[in-house]
């Protein structure tokens, strides 16, 4: 059994739908959709707890199940987790290699505005982006 085809039947199990769930751990729908469909493995460990508290489950539970292997049991923000490839933000330092794993949790629309505005950055150099922050544009 795959970790989306256990969040379903569980999910189901509890009366909830989608965005019943999304909501009480603060995530966006469409990333529970996401990890049913298959279309993310795994999620973060930190969204796991989360999933765990609104569900009464554990990982315990999930690796009596076959549903986890103790390789799958990692801490929040490692890049060995199951929905990026491993290595893919090694060169990061840490604070943004955990925000980068979770943009998958953002709604689409989100994702959009968060690469049209490193976009941004990456046009801009250090002093016009300074001349930005203060207000004021050459």
């Amino acid at each position: 059994m795959t970790y989306g085809a256990w969040l379903k039947s569980r999910r189901l199990k509890a009366g909830l739908r989608q965005t019943d769930l999304a909501e009480r751990i603060g995530i966006d729908p469409t990333y529970i959709t996401k990890i049913e469909t298959g279309k993310i493995g795994l999620p973060l460990l930190e969204t796991r707890m989360r999933i765990h508290a609104a569900l009464g489950s554990s990982e315990q539970e999930l690796r009596e199940l076959g549903v986890l292997d103790e390789q799958a049991v990692v801490s929040p923000g490692s890049v060995a987790d199951a929905d990026q490839p491993a290595g893919a933000y090694d060169g990061l330092p840490p604070h943004l290699r955990a925000s980068f794993l979770r943009v998958g949790e953002l709604s689409e629309k989100r994702q959009e505005q968060l690469s049209e505005y490193l976009d941004y950055l990456f046009t801009i150099d250090d002093r016009d982006f300074q001349n930005t922050k203060r207000g004021r544009r050459k």
